[in-house]
C-alpha cells in the first residue's frame, strides 16, 4: 500500500490520500487516546496534521520511499506532534505568550525536522533486524525494563540484554551518522 500511496500522491491522485486517511484514522484515534489520553477530537486534529505532513513531504520530494510499515511512519510523526503539542500546552499553562508567532514557527520547523530524523532512525532500526529491533523497540517505545525484555525475548538475564542493547545503540548511531553528515547532527 505504501508504494501506491506515495506514487498516487506524486501523480496527483487525491484518492490515495483519502485511502491513507481512512485506513489509519480509527487506529490512530484509539492509539493516541490510550497512549496519550487524547480525546477523539484532538486525536483527529493531530492525525489530520500527520496526513498533511506526510502529503507535503511526498509532494516536495522529501519522501520517496519508506523502508518500513506506513502505519509505523505515520504513528511516529503523530507521536512527535502529540509530544510537541503537550509541551506547548504546558508552556501556555505557565504563562507563555501563545501569540508569539516566531516561536510557533520555530516549533513547527523543529517538528518537521524531528519527524524526518525519527523516520530515518526507524528505517535504520528496521534494517538492522533482530535482535536489535525488538530490544530497542521494547526499551524505548514500550518502556520495558531490562528484566522484562530478558523474559520477553528469552535472554539469560538483564545483563545480557544491557550488553546487546549497547551494541545495538552503537550500531544504530553509526548508521545514522553515515546517513547524516556531521554538519546535520
Amino acid at each position: 500500500m505504501k508504494e501506491d500511496v506515495i506514487s498516487g500522491i506524486k501523480n496527483g491522485k487525491e484518492q490515495a490520500v483519502v485511502e491513507l486517511y481512512n485506513t489509519y484514522k480509527n487506529d490512530f484515534i484509539r492509539w493516541s487516546g490510550f497512549r496519550y489520553q487524547l480525546d477523539e477530537e484532538d486525536a483527529l486534529d493531530v492525525f489530520q496534521e500527520v496526513v498533511i505532513s506526510f502529503y507535503e513531504n511526498v509532494k516536495k520530494g522529501k519522501l520517496d520511499k519508506i523502508n518500513y510499515q506506513l502505519k509505523t511512519y505515520l504513528f511516529a510523526i503523530g507521536k512527535n506532534m502529540i509530544i510537541n503539542r503537550i509541551k506547548y500546552d504546558q508552556r501556555f499553562d505557565h504563562g507563555a505568550d501563545p501569540t508569539d508567532e516566531v516561536e510557533t514557527f520555530n516549533l513547527a520547523e523543529q517538528e518537521i525536522e524531528v519527524n524526518q530524523r525519527h523516520g530515518v532512525i526507524i528505517a535504520h532500526l528496521e534494517k538492522m533486524g533482530e535482535p536489535c529491533y525488538s530490544i530497542l523497540k521494547l526499551y524505548f517505545y514500550d518502556s520495558f525494563s531490562m528484566e522484562a525484555i530478558a523474559n520477553n525475548l528469552q535472554y539469560k538475564n538483564a545483563n545480557v540484554v544491557k550488553s546487546q542493547k549497547l551494541r545495538c545503540i552503537n550500531e544504530l548511531r553509526k548508521r545514522v551518522k553515515e546517513h547524516y553528515g556531521p554538519e546535520d547532527l
